[in-house]
């Protein structure tokens, strides 16, 4: 049990009592009128109970199968505070604890997360989520508290941590887990050869130099830069990233499931018309400007519905701005149901006359008259025309404590709202098309004005548009009716986190937008959850990993762009690193055979790790790219760097031997390796430099300047240990390297490799 304390205030209590079940044992009355402070406790000595006001909610602590009698709302000392429950039995006319009483109905508001509630007739020993009593008046057995309560269930599934999955993040940490793997046990074996043949130091340089080069370092690096700049330059944009892998998450989706009213429509609404039922149409405003004319009758209580403080939201906020309620309107009302998005209607009672509003096919749903029956087919036709509709209804006055029901309604007139398309939705949803990215409309509202405003706003009709109250509950069955169809309306929460979860069990990547409280469960479920719109609900902001702060719908393919960037150039990072791993990999396994001195110290693989990698990769992984995703980032990373990493290992070693053969020194020997290794490391940037723009080739030649200005500084030399040996045997070993990457070149031709496309 719960009551609401929304402003950190004192709580009073009225007509509360507490009973363990026992029959023989007479329920507990909390004095009327006691006020509990902002973090006090009132302890109540029988079975235990404690209330706590903790500043945000008063709960009920060790409830132990209460049950609660006569329950009344909770006057806060600021404000208004509504009784909220856990999940259980509820009766009426306060019955003997353990009996039910079948008399009557309840009305009970299900208060999980205002101000979307639930609403809905229960009859006696139906289960509730979190009711309160409308009139205050009824007994409620609390079979479900705690963590296991509707609301805290629902709530924790909104909280429940989800890391969002990206495949760069995963493939690299697939790629250092192998490393790890293979450099221990190799790194021991060097060491054990270095060190039965050559001196400690000589040993501990050789094993180290070979350890360094086969680790990655800078990878994980400049993905989290990478991240980290695509997070600043969407800020620019008005978009805000809640996880650095979200950028790149939004350039994979297949599916992008839109909510339509805030996404493909501009926020707010406009009230168009006002068509009286009947024989002849009559439309208010006749020329369009000005909504009067209409009977007194219908526009008071119109005004008066839409009034409704409990039932705000964008619908009823473009009626009350054409129609104004009458003065003291809210005195002569003997009840009023509020509108909730389950039930889609209120009512109210004025002037002797019951008056629904809500939706048509819902009001006229249990039969109509022939007038009535007029109006819904007038409804239909002007729902394809893409307007929202509202059917305001009416029926003889009725005492309003017996379960009120949309039955026996008389059709008054028909409220005609319009949503304006986006200026940039059709620009927008072509990008999608281009790229290859199913969008599907699912939206709350008529199926039929839905279908309307997709086809306006440019979405491609895939299917039939789908009713949500018709869609099966299965999951398979589901994903077969989203596959074959892209538009349905009457959609449910629980229904759309259903069709993402369904979407997503077919192996799509889906992204999910939307700015309600009935988005957040979908939007929690999808692999890209985008809150649209500063105005979004708190709980929808608050589980999106991205929002668009400013609403503009034209922001999403900027994300997309900048996700396929990052995707693109950390791809041609991750093979120049990984070749590093391999062809170091294979020389400490052909050294350790061969039981020679490692071809280089560390300071040698500094200068090649600078020139062939670290620079270059820098400006590479922030450079500009439109190159479209493909999935399977490891499986091209590992065609590519093995046999490169193979074909450098040979290449290195071969300049190696032959240096050696040729009567060199183990220092002119390490310098001949170094060169060569460079020259053929520079290769290979070129190769994953294609297409070769200007500021790529303008890398390149850097690097080659640097290669040549340390291979001709005395002071370099000195640095790096570098001795040059006599004769033709360093230009012998750059053919060796040149003939390495013409073969690699021809290979990757042949089965037609691509930077970044793979084959």
């Amino acid at each position: 049990m719960e009551i609401i304390n929304s402003d950190n205030s004192a709580i009073t209590l009225s007509g509360w009592q507490i009973d363990d079940g026992n029959a023989s044992t007479s329920p507990q009355a909390i004095p009327t009128g006691i006020t509990i402070a902002p973090r006090e406790l009132l302890v109540i000595s029988f079975n235990k109970s404690v209330l706590n006001n903790d500043g945000d909610k008063v709960r009920l602590l060790w409830p132990d199968d209460q049950v609660v009698h006569s329950v009344a709302y909770a006057k806060a000392t600021q404000g208004h505070a509504v009784a909220k429950f856990d999940a259980g039995w509820l009766w009426t006319n306060q019955p003997t604890p353990g009996q039910a009483n079948k008399k009557s109905f309840t009305e009970t508001i299900e208060a999980v997360s205002a101000p979307a509630n639930n609403t809905r007739v229960t009859t006696t020993e139906d289960t509730v989520a979190a009711p309160t009593f409308d009139p205050p008046a009824g007994t409620y057995r609390a079979t479900r508290v705690g963590e296991e309560a509707y609301a805290r269930r629902l709530t924790a599934q909104a909280r429940r941590f989800k890391l969002v999955y990206s495949e760069l993040r995963e493939g690299i940490n697939r790629i250092l887990a192998g490393i790890v793997w293979f450099m221990v046990p190799v790194g021991a074996l060097l060491f054990w050869r270095q060190i039965s043949l050559f001196s400690f130091q000589e040993s501990v340089s050789g094993s180290v130099a070979a350890m360094v080069g086969m680790v990655p370092e800078g990878l994980v690096l400049l993905t989290s830069i990478s991240f980290a700049l695509a997070v600043v330059v969407l800020g620019k944009r008005k978009v805000l990233v809640q996880e650095l892998p979200a950028v790149e998450g939004l350039a994979r989706v297949d599916v992008v499931c839109f909510d339509k009213t805030g996404t493909l429509t501009e926020a707010g609404l406009h009230c168009r018309a006002l068509e009286l039922a009947g024989e002849a149409v009559q439309s208010y405003p006749p020329g369009g400007a000005g909504l009067s004319g209409a009977p007194d009758r219908v526009t008071a209580a119109l005004a008066t519905l839409a009034a409704d403080q409990s039932s705000r939201n964008p619908t009823m906020d473009a009626i009350t701005a054409v129609f104004e309620p009458p003065a003291g309107h809210e005195g002569g009302i003997p009840w009023r149901v509020p509108f909730s998005s389950e039930r889609k209607w209120s009512a109210v009672s004025l002037g002797g006359e019951d008056w629904f509003l809500g939706a048509p096919e819902v009001l006229l749903e249990a039969g109509a008259d022939e007038a009535s029956a007029a109006a819904g087919k007038r409804a239909a036709v002007l729902a394809a025309e893409g307007l929202r509709v509202l059917l305001l209804a009416s029926r003889a006055g009725s005492p309003g404590g017996e379960g009120i029901r949309p039955q026996g309604l008389k059709a008054e007139a028909l409220v005609l709202l319009e949503e304006r398309i986006r200026p940039d939705a059709a620009a927008t949803l072509e990008y999608f098309a281009r790229q290859g990215v199913e969008v599907k409309v699912i939206s709350g509202d008529n199926v039929a004005t839905v279908a309307a405003v997709a086809d306006r706003a440019g979405v491609a009709a895939r299917g039939e548009p789908q009713d949500g109250r018709e869609l099966p509950d299965e999951p398979e069955e589901l994903a077969q009716v989203m596959e074959a169809n892209n538009v349905f309306g009457r959609v449910g929460a629980r229904q759309k986190q259903a069709m993402v979860k369904a979407l997503q069990d077919r192996g799509h990547v889906v992204a999910m937008t939307g700015d309600g409280v009935n988005d957040t469960l979908a939007v929690k479920e999808a692999d890209i959850g985008v809150a649209v719109g500063k105005g979004a609900a708190a709980p929808t902001k608050a589980v999106a990993e991205l929002v668009l702060i400013d609403g503009r719908f034209a922001t999403l393919p900027g994300v997309v762009a900048e996700g396929r960037r990052i995707i693109a150039n950390i791809e041609r990072v991750a093979y120049l690193f990984v070749t590093k791993t391999c062809y170091a990999t294979l020389l400490a396994v052909i050294i350790s055979v061969l039981g020679w001195p490692y071809p280089f110290i560390p300071r040698h693989l500094t200068l090649v790790g600078a020139i062939t990698i670290g620079i270059p990769a820098f400006f590479l992984a922030l450079g500009p790219s439109k190159q479209r995703y493909r999935p399977g980032f490891i499986r091209r990373v590992l065609q590519f760097t093995i046999p490169a990493g193979a074909l450098l290992a040979a290449g290195t070693m071969a300049s190696y031997i032959l240096t050696r053969n040729a009567g060199a020194d183990l220092q002119q020997s390490r310098t001949v390796a170094t060169i060569v290794l460079t020259t053929m490391g520079l290769g290979v940037l070129v190769m994953l430099s294609r297409p070769l723009h200007w500021w790529r080739a303008l890398i390149v030649f850097a690097m080659v300047g640097l290669l040549l200005t340390a291979s001709v500084t005395p002071l370099v030399h000195q640095f790096l240990d570098f001795e040059f040996p006599p004769g033709t045997v360093l230009f012998e070993s750059l053919g060796v390297a040149a003939l390495c990457i013409a073969l690699l070149a021809a290979g990757m031709k042949l089965t037609g490799w691509s930077p970044g496309g793979g084959r």
